[in-house]
């Protein structure tokens, strides 16, 4: 049985407008039939589904180790990361108001651009 809704307030999850098209031309791809774009978009509907249920599913980035890079670009007091297929993660922020949550998806990037903006190094 998935965690209730904590907040107990519609849950909405949207993506950043910087990243809507190359969202729809990940969608457009999976349609024509490129395999691993249709399962880099079936990952991200169903953590989508996942996420309506219990928006704070991801492992939480603490304040501190959030990238300056991401606060001056996106302007977030939080953030998750979720991991996908084909190496890659999903980073987002939750915004709340008093009558909803809104789930912002900011960026789906690779383990090595995930390396390189938290400051990790590689073995």
């Amino acid at each position: 049985m998935p965690p209730p809704n904590r907040a107990r307030r519609p849950v909405e999850v949207a993506v950043h407008p910087s990243l809507a098209s190359w969202y729809r031309e990940l969608k457009a791809a999976a349609d024509r039939g490129s395999k691993d774009e249709r399962t880099l978009r079936d990952a991200l509907e169903r953590l989508f589904d996942v996420l309506v249920r219990d928006f704070q599913h991801g492992e939480v980035i603490r304040r501190t180790r959030i990238p300056r890079k991401l606060v001056a670009r996106f302007g977030v007091g939080n953030l998750y990361v979720e991991d996908l297929p084909g190496f890659r993660r999903m980073l987002y922020t939750v915004e709340r108001a008093e009558s909803s949550v809104t789930v912002v998806v900011l960026a789906v990037i690779d383990h090595r651009e995930y390396d390189r903006l938290f400051g990790l190094r590689r073995r």
